[in-house]
């Protein structure tokens, strides 16, 4: 309901990836509501709360990722569902279940292409070719991906959301890095400060108690 009607949330792709803070948010709020509340109050949530945790527990342990039917729509638009990237590490056998899907392959033009060092923020690769070349990757296109070619700069063209390259025929060293853009860099700054503000403050009311609570130790003696 919020995603249909808040204007703008829309284009933030998939709404479940806003779980993450929703659900740390609701604890934070939930456990200073608990811890505030009456001695009489925190035992009636306690006993009211604890069967649900236990059936949440055992629907967790029971919960399948892959349904046959998802399986199958993997299958049938592989070229959405198949790219590694994609795929969870819990996931069996991905390759009796999903259809092979190569890192790095040669889609146009006759060569060769291998893998030097692969990382989930940067790909090294070294290509041969006859002709010139396009490399696709099974990684999904995001803004901060950078090609170079022999450590020049190359732009990357977008397919369904995956990156593909040009490379000009004969031998070269092709590097994909993940940056940061500026937004995602200055989000980091402003977590990294509050979180020094959160911790500076945390600390001050300690300190304030353990002086409050010496002074008055003092007073009593």
């Amino acid at each position: 309901m919020v995603w249909k009607y808040i204007p703008e949330f829309s284009d933030l792709q998939f709404p479940w990836r806003w779980l993450t803070f929703s659900g740390l948010s609701v604890s934070i709020l939930a456990g200073y509501l608990f811890a505030n509340s009456k001695v009489g109050i925190q035992k009636s949530a306690s006993i009211f709360i604890l069967p649900f945790l236990i059936i949440s527990s055992f629907l967790i342990y029971q919960v399948s990722y892959f349904r046959g039917e998802e399986i199958n729509d993997w299958k049938r638009h592989s070229g959405v569902f198949a790219p590694i990237e994609y795929r969870p590490v819990w996931l069996n056998n991905p390759v009796r279940i999903l259809p092979p899907v190569e890192k790095a392959a040669i889609i146009k033009g006759s060569g060769s292409v291998k893998i030097i060092d692969w990382k989930s923020n940067q790909h090294i690769l070294s290509t041969s070719g006859e002709t010139d070349l396009r490399l696709k990757l099974s990684t999904f296109y995001y803004p901060g991906w950078k090609a170079k070619i022999d450590g020049k700069e190359s732009s990357i063209i977008i397919d369904a959301g995956s990156m593909l390259l040009e490379v000009p025929k004969g031998r070269h060293k092709v590097e994909f890095m993940f940056q940061d853009t500026p937004v995602r860099y200055y989000g980091k700054v402003i977590s990294i400060i509050s979180l020094f503000i959160v911790v500076f403050i945390y600390l001050f009311r300690i300190l304030r108690y353990f002086y409050e609570y010496s002074a008055i130790c003092l007073s009593c003696s």
